[in-house]
């Protein structure tokens, strides 16, 4: 094995080079970025809720933004509800629901982003798989506050 004038072998030196530069390069990784790199859709909206259009009693420091993933059974289903004092998003995950509203009814697939902001109810039509919805609602952090709330 050949060695350098410091006693050190070749394949040790490269190796410890090798890991210098494994450690340099994941320093550079972990650290932040002066502007977004690699990132789209900053600026493009899927969904908005206009807030005005609902009765949000006491100052918005009385409510916060809640996250929730909702699982469907096979079959299961959501009673008709509103969301007069609790605007929310959700996106299905996993499965296939049916929502219905006053009069319509429409097959949600999963990926799909929806605005809760009229009365609805859905069901999972599948007899095998749940479904899975993550939902994202702005709630009084009281229930007195907001009495019409669902």
């Amino acid at each position: 094995m050949k060695t350098t004038k410091y006693g050190i072998s070749c394949v040790a030196a490269f190796a410890t080079a090798l890991a210098l530069a494994a450690y340099v390069h994941a320093g550079t990784v972990d650290m932040a970025p002066d502007k977004p790199v690699g990132i789209s859709g900053l600026d493009q909206a899927v969904g908005t809720i206009d807030l005005a259009r609902y009765p949000l009693f006491g100052g918005i420091g009385e409510y916060e933004l809640r996250s929730r993933i909702v699982d469907v059974a096979p079959g299961g289903a959501m009673a008709s509800h509103a969301h007069a004092g609790s605007p929310a998003f959700a996106i299905l995950s996993e499965g296939v629901v049916i929502e219905y509203g006053d009069t319509a009814k429409r097959a949600v697939q999963p990926g799909a982003l929806w605005v809760h902001d009229a009365p609805h109810w859905y069901r999972n039509p599948s007899t095998t798989q749940a479904a899975e919805l993550w939902v994202v609602d702005l709630v009084a952090k009281t229930p007195a506050v907001c009495l019409i709330c669902d």
